[in-house]
Protein backbone atom coordinates (compact mmCIF):
# COMPACT_ATOMS: atom_id res chain seq x y z
CA UNK A 1 0.00 0.00 0.00
CA UNK A 2 2.86 2.00 1.04
CA UNK A 3 4.44 1.35 -2.75
CA UNK A 4 1.24 1.83 -4.27
CA UNK A 5 0.84 5.26 -2.50
CA UNK A 6 3.78 6.30 -3.11
CA UNK A 7 3.91 5.93 -6.88
CA UNK A 8 0.36 8.04 -6.77
CA UNK A 9 2.03 10.69 -5.19
CA UNK A 10 4.88 10.41 -7.83
CA UNK A 11 2.49 10.34 -10.87
CA UNK A 12 0.73 13.21 -9.68
CA UNK A 13 3.90 15.00 -8.96
CA UNK A 14 4.91 14.48 -12.79
CA UNK A 15 1.35 15.30 -14.35
CA UNK A 16 1.18 18.50 -11.80
CA UNK A 17 5.07 19.29 -13.36
CA UNK A 18 4.13 18.64 -16.91
CA UNK A 19 0.97 20.91 -16.94
CA UNK A 20 3.68 23.57 -15.21
CA UNK A 21 5.67 23.38 -18.44
CA UNK A 22 3.39 23.37 -20.27
CA UNK A 23 1.76 26.67 -21.65
CA UNK A 24 -1.67 25.30 -22.86
CA UNK A 25 -4.07 23.89 -20.55
CA UNK A 26 -7.14 24.81 -22.25
CA UNK A 27 -7.61 23.64 -26.35
CA UNK A 28 -10.78 25.29 -28.54
CA UNK A 29 -10.76 22.75 -32.06
CA UNK A 30 -12.90 23.85 -34.67
CA UNK A 31 -12.93 21.56 -38.16
CA UNK A 32 -14.25 22.46 -41.58
CA UNK A 33 -17.71 21.76 -41.40
CA UNK A 34 -18.68 18.09 -41.87
CA UNK A 35 -15.12 17.48 -42.86
CA UNK A 36 -11.52 16.07 -41.05
CA UNK A 37 -13.33 14.29 -38.19
CA UNK A 38 -10.85 11.95 -38.39
CA UNK A 39 -7.90 14.33 -37.44
CA UNK A 40 -10.09 15.88 -35.07
CA UNK A 41 -10.48 12.61 -33.14
CA UNK A 42 -6.91 11.81 -33.59
CA UNK A 43 -5.87 15.04 -31.84
CA UNK A 44 -8.66 15.10 -29.30
CA UNK A 45 -7.42 11.53 -28.09
CA UNK A 46 -3.77 13.24 -27.79
CA UNK A 47 -5.03 15.80 -25.75
CA UNK A 48 -6.94 13.01 -23.66
CA UNK A 49 -4.06 11.12 -22.98
CA UNK A 50 -2.04 14.08 -21.93
CA UNK A 51 -4.87 15.28 -19.68
CA UNK A 52 -4.89 18.24 -21.66
CA UNK A 53 -8.86 19.63 -21.95
CA UNK A 54 -10.26 20.97 -24.95
CA UNK A 55 -13.41 22.05 -26.15
CA UNK A 56 -15.08 23.03 -29.89
CA UNK A 57 -17.24 25.72 -27.76
CA UNK A 58 -16.09 29.55 -27.58
CA UNK A 59 -15.68 29.16 -23.47
CA UNK A 60 -13.23 31.01 -21.24
CA UNK A 61 -9.58 30.32 -20.72
CA UNK A 62 -8.53 29.29 -24.00
CA UNK A 63 -5.00 29.97 -24.42
CA UNK A 64 -4.67 27.71 -28.15
CA UNK A 65 -7.15 27.39 -30.93
CA UNK A 66 -6.71 24.51 -33.20
CA UNK A 67 -8.32 25.39 -36.67
CA UNK A 68 -8.76 22.13 -38.90
CA UNK A 69 -9.37 22.76 -42.72
CA UNK A 70 -8.25 25.39 -44.81
CA UNK A 71 -7.73 28.97 -44.12
CA UNK A 72 -11.77 29.68 -44.69
CA UNK A 73 -11.55 27.76 -41.09
CA UNK A 74 -9.08 30.07 -39.79
CA UNK A 75 -10.92 33.17 -40.96
CA UNK A 76 -13.98 31.99 -39.68
CA UNK A 77 -12.93 31.62 -36.10
CA UNK A 78 -9.79 34.11 -35.71
CA UNK A 79 -11.50 37.14 -34.30
CA UNK A 80 -13.02 34.97 -31.30
CA UNK A 81 -9.64 34.53 -29.89
CA UNK A 82 -6.48 36.37 -28.67
CA UNK A 83 -4.36 33.30 -27.64
CA UNK A 84 -1.83 31.62 -30.64
CA UNK A 85 -3.55 29.41 -33.12
CA UNK A 86 -1.92 26.51 -34.70
CA UNK A 87 -3.59 25.81 -38.47
CA UNK A 88 -4.23 22.11 -39.27
CA UNK A 89 -4.39 21.60 -43.11
CA UNK A 90 -6.86 18.80 -43.82
CA UNK A 91 -5.22 18.31 -47.25
CA UNK A 92 -8.25 19.48 -49.70
CA UNK A 93 -7.64 23.59 -49.34
CA UNK A 94 -5.98 26.33 -49.46
CA UNK A 95 -3.65 27.11 -46.57
CA UNK A 96 -1.24 29.64 -46.51
CA UNK A 97 -1.75 30.62 -42.70
CA UNK A 98 -1.96 26.76 -41.44
CA UNK A 99 1.80 25.11 -40.98
CA UNK A 100 0.36 21.79 -40.54
CA UNK A 101 -0.38 19.34 -42.80
CA UNK A 102 -2.45 16.35 -42.91
CA UNK A 103 0.84 13.82 -42.17
CA UNK A 104 2.58 15.72 -39.55
CA UNK A 105 -0.28 16.93 -37.26
CA UNK A 106 0.26 15.00 -34.29
CA UNK A 107 3.88 15.23 -34.36
CA UNK A 108 3.49 18.97 -34.60
CA UNK A 109 1.28 19.07 -31.97
CA UNK A 110 3.30 17.29 -29.79
CA UNK A 111 5.84 19.95 -30.21
CA UNK A 112 3.97 23.19 -29.45
CA UNK A 113 2.37 21.43 -26.72
CA UNK A 114 5.71 20.43 -24.78
CA UNK A 115 8.04 22.33 -27.02
CA UNK A 116 9.43 25.46 -26.37
CA UNK A 117 9.21 28.76 -28.47
CA UNK A 118 12.56 29.52 -30.18
CA UNK A 119 13.30 26.52 -30.28
CA UNK A 120 10.42 23.87 -31.53
CA UNK A 121 8.44 26.60 -33.01
CA UNK A 122 7.79 29.82 -33.35
CA UNK A 123 4.82 32.46 -32.97
CA UNK A 124 4.69 34.18 -36.40
CA UNK A 125 2.59 37.77 -35.60
CA UNK A 126 0.29 38.40 -38.20
CA UNK A 127 -0.68 42.43 -38.61
CA UNK A 128 -4.79 42.70 -38.97
CA UNK A 129 -6.75 45.59 -39.93
CA UNK A 130 -9.62 46.86 -37.87
CA UNK A 131 -12.39 49.01 -39.50
CA UNK A 132 -15.20 51.99 -38.09
CA UNK A 133 -18.67 52.75 -39.59
CA UNK A 134 -19.65 56.36 -38.54
CA UNK A 135 -16.94 56.45 -35.49
CA UNK A 136 -18.49 52.91 -34.07
CA UNK A 137 -16.24 49.83 -34.25
CA UNK A 138 -17.02 47.02 -36.47
CA UNK A 139 -16.24 43.76 -33.45
CA UNK A 140 -14.34 42.17 -35.67
CA UNK A 141 -10.57 42.57 -37.49
CA UNK A 142 -9.37 41.34 -41.13
CA UNK A 143 -6.21 39.41 -41.66
CA UNK A 144 -6.48 39.67 -45.38
CA UNK A 145 -8.36 42.71 -45.95
CA UNK A 146 -11.17 45.17 -45.28
CA UNK A 147 -13.56 45.41 -48.47
CA UNK A 148 -15.75 48.17 -49.39
CA UNK A 149 -17.96 47.38 -52.38
CA UNK A 150 -21.35 48.05 -54.57
CA UNK A 151 -24.28 45.94 -53.01
CA UNK A 152 -24.13 44.12 -56.06
CA UNK A 153 -21.48 42.92 -58.52
CA UNK A 154 -23.29 44.39 -61.48
CA UNK A 155 -23.45 48.07 -59.99
CA UNK A 156 -20.41 50.69 -59.66
CA UNK A 157 -18.72 51.40 -56.59
CA UNK A 158 -18.63 55.50 -56.52
CA UNK A 159 -16.95 56.23 -53.38
CA UNK A 160 -14.42 59.01 -51.78
CA UNK A 161 -11.40 57.70 -50.33
CA UNK A 162 -8.68 59.39 -48.25
CA UNK A 163 -5.58 58.12 -47.60
CA UNK A 164 -2.89 59.78 -45.47
CA UNK A 165 -5.31 62.77 -45.75
CA UNK A 166 -5.09 62.91 -49.43
CA UNK A 167 -8.48 62.60 -51.10
CA UNK A 168 -9.91 61.36 -54.49
CA UNK A 169 -12.82 60.35 -56.26
CA UNK A 170 -12.88 56.62 -56.95
CA UNK A 171 -15.22 54.66 -59.64
CA UNK A 172 -14.69 51.08 -59.09
CA UNK A 173 -16.30 47.72 -58.17
CA UNK A 174 -14.83 47.70 -54.72
CA UNK A 175 -11.83 48.94 -52.43
CA UNK A 176 -9.39 47.13 -50.59
CA UNK A 177 -7.43 48.11 -47.58
CA UNK A 178 -5.60 44.40 -47.84
CA UNK A 179 -2.30 43.23 -45.21
CA UNK A 180 1.09 42.12 -46.61
CA UNK A 181 -0.23 38.82 -45.87
CA UNK A 182 -3.57 39.72 -47.62
CA UNK A 183 -1.39 40.85 -50.45
CA UNK A 184 -1.40 36.83 -51.61
CA UNK A 185 -5.47 36.83 -51.26
CA UNK A 186 -8.29 39.00 -53.15
CA UNK A 187 -5.90 42.01 -53.78
CA UNK A 188 -3.13 39.25 -55.20
CA UNK A 189 -6.35 38.30 -57.96
CA UNK A 190 -7.13 42.28 -57.98
CA UNK A 191 -3.45 42.59 -59.68
CA UNK A 192 -1.35 43.52 -56.12
CA UNK A 193 2.24 41.84 -56.45
CA UNK A 194 2.77 40.64 -52.55
CA UNK A 195 4.87 43.37 -50.89
CA UNK A 196 6.57 43.98 -47.58
CA UNK A 197 5.06 47.18 -46.02
CA UNK A 198 6.75 49.26 -43.07
CA UNK A 199 5.92 48.67 -39.86
CA UNK A 200 2.07 49.32 -38.94
CA UNK A 201 1.28 49.84 -42.64
CA UNK A 202 -1.26 48.27 -45.19
CA UNK A 203 -1.96 48.85 -49.09
CA UNK A 204 -5.22 50.15 -50.77
CA UNK A 205 -6.11 48.59 -53.98
CA UNK A 206 -9.11 48.52 -56.32
CA UNK A 207 -11.06 45.94 -58.36
CA UNK A 208 -12.28 46.54 -61.91
CA UNK A 209 -10.44 50.44 -61.36
CA UNK A 210 -12.46 52.81 -64.11
CA UNK A 211 -11.63 56.55 -62.54
CA UNK A 212 -9.48 57.76 -59.27
CA UNK A 213 -6.33 57.66 -58.08
CA UNK A 214 -6.45 53.51 -57.68
CA UNK A 215 -6.55 53.65 -61.58
CA UNK A 216 -3.30 54.39 -61.48
CA UNK A 217 -2.62 51.37 -58.88
CA UNK A 218 -2.26 50.52 -55.45
CA UNK A 219 -1.39 52.98 -52.53
CA UNK A 220 1.50 51.03 -50.39
CA UNK A 221 2.23 51.47 -47.01
CA UNK A 222 -1.09 53.65 -45.50
CA UNK A 223 -0.89 54.52 -41.90
CA UNK A 224 -5.26 55.56 -41.94
CA UNK A 225 -7.90 55.15 -45.21
CA UNK A 226 -11.22 56.52 -45.05
CA UNK A 227 -13.98 54.95 -47.61
CA UNK A 228 -17.29 57.46 -48.11
CA UNK A 229 -19.78 55.59 -50.40
CA UNK A 230 -21.69 57.86 -52.91
CA UNK A 231 -24.25 55.00 -54.02
CA UNK A 232 -27.43 54.44 -52.08
CA UNK A 233 -26.37 51.18 -50.76
CA UNK A 234 -23.15 49.87 -50.55
CA UNK A 235 -21.02 47.05 -47.70
CA UNK A 236 -18.74 46.43 -45.83
CA UNK A 237 -17.14 42.81 -45.71
CA UNK A 238 -14.13 42.06 -42.81
CA UNK A 239 -11.66 38.94 -44.46
CA UNK A 240 -15.30 38.53 -47.04
CA UNK A 241 -17.18 36.17 -43.83
CA UNK A 242 -20.88 36.42 -43.77
CA UNK A 243 -20.92 37.31 -39.96
CA UNK A 244 -18.84 40.01 -40.68
CA UNK A 245 -20.19 41.55 -43.69
CA UNK A 246 -22.50 45.09 -43.00
CA UNK A 247 -24.29 47.13 -45.55
CA UNK A 248 -23.75 50.60 -45.46
CA UNK A 249 -25.78 53.90 -47.28
CA UNK A 250 -24.66 56.70 -48.83
CA UNK A 251 -22.49 59.21 -46.89
CA UNK A 252 -21.47 56.46 -44.30
CA UNK A 253 -17.90 56.83 -43.69
CA UNK A 254 -15.70 53.78 -43.47
CA UNK A 255 -12.27 54.31 -41.21
CA UNK A 256 -9.54 51.67 -41.95
CA UNK A 257 -6.41 51.23 -39.73
CA UNK A 258 -4.08 49.13 -38.17
CA UNK A 259 -5.64 46.53 -35.22
CA UNK A 260 -3.79 46.68 -31.64
CA UNK A 261 -3.53 43.05 -31.54
CA UNK A 262 -2.11 40.97 -34.31
CA UNK A 263 -2.96 37.37 -35.13
CA UNK A 264 -0.38 35.42 -33.68
CA UNK A 265 -0.22 31.75 -35.31
CA UNK A 266 2.18 28.90 -34.09
CA UNK A 267 4.82 27.99 -37.11
CA UNK A 268 7.31 25.33 -37.64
Amino acid sequence: NMISFSMTTLLEKEIKLYRDIMRFTKVFIATKPGMHEDIKKNVEKFLDDNRIEHTDQKEEHINLAIMIGGDGTLLHHQNDFHCPVLGINGGDSVGHFLSVGPEDYIEKLKKAVFGFEGKDYSIKKLMRLTAEINKEPVNASAVNEVIVSALYTRKMLHSELTVDNKTSLEMNTAILAYTTQGSTAFAGSAGVRPADFLEGRFGVCAVAPYKGSLKRGPIVSAVHATVIPLNEEAELSIDGQDQHTFRLSEGDMVTIKKADVPLRLIWF
